[in-house]
């Protein structure tokens, strides 16, 4: 919530305005500049705070909510007590990321979206809202597929976490054939599977022997070299590969 609503100077000689009484350009202002105001332009607002924060009784604030959902300038849903202010976008643009994230943000908390005229340019948000949803959906079947076809059971959050990790780095193809190779080593962990696998190259690390790792990625042998500087000496390194190797 801003801690201010601008009300440009024009707002008073606007042709609707002109036509309203005192009572009504009191409350539409009100409307577009209460404490509950959202970037958005729609948001809850509650009976009972509009009687609190306006001085008017309940009857007064039905007839008024209902005159401006006459005059097309508001929709209020009455189940739900929220409120769209229609233009409120058009006198309110989303000049920067910031504030179209911000409405993005906003508009997920909406519990009424039907109130939304598809003119609106919030469409053009919930449209995207709805395709990252949907985005998400098929990925999340895409990485419970590959679990399914390789495990043959259904993945929970871990498993599926997992797929998408491997998915990400080594594409779709390669993570397959990495799940193949850890259930072929009985791998039934996920924290083991992540263990066991040299994020580098794909590979399942070799076992160790006697408690030293058989082959190293680079970036493990730097952080055992910041701890040990003759380990070094103990493996030959491979240019091609960029791999250790225990001599």
């Amino acid at each position: 919530m801003a801690v201010y609503r601008q009300i440009q100077v024009s707002f008073w000689q606007d042709s609707f305005i002109l036509k309203l009484t005192p009572e009504e350009k009191y409350f539409y202002l009100y409307l577009l500049t209460n404490s509950k105001t959202k970037q958005s332009g729609i948001y809850e607002l509650p009976m009972q705070i509009i009687i609190i924060e306006t001085g008017y009784n309940r009857e007064t604030v039905i007839k008024l909510i209902q005159k401006f959902i006459d005059y097309n300038k508001i929709k209020y849903d009455w189940e739900n007590e929220e409120i769209y202010i229609d233009n409120w976008i058009k006198h309110n643009p989303l000049r920067n990321p910031n504030i179209k994230k911000c409405v993005e943000k906003e508009l997920k908390g909406v519990k009424n979206k039907g109130m939304i005229p598809l003119t609106s340019p919030l469409q053009a948000h919930l449209q995207k809202e709805k395709e990252k949803e949907e985005e998400k959906e098929e990925e999340k079947s895409d990485f419970s597929s590959l679990w399914i076809s390789i495990y043959l059971r259904n993945p929970g959050l871990v498993e599926l976490d997992f797929v998408k990790d491997l998915s990400e780095k080594f594409g779709h193809k390669k993570a397959k054939r990495i799940l193949y190779d850890l259930r072929s080593n009985n791998f039934h962990s996920i924290q083991k599977m992540r263990d066991s696998l040299n994020w580098d190259t794909g590979e399942i690390k070799p076992k160790e022997s006697n408690g030293t790792p058989l082959q190293l990625s680079k970036q493990e042998m730097t952080k055992l070299y910041e701890k040990d500087k003759s380990i070094l000496s103990k493996y030959n390194y491979n240019n091609a590969t960029e791999i250790y190797t225990l001599k």
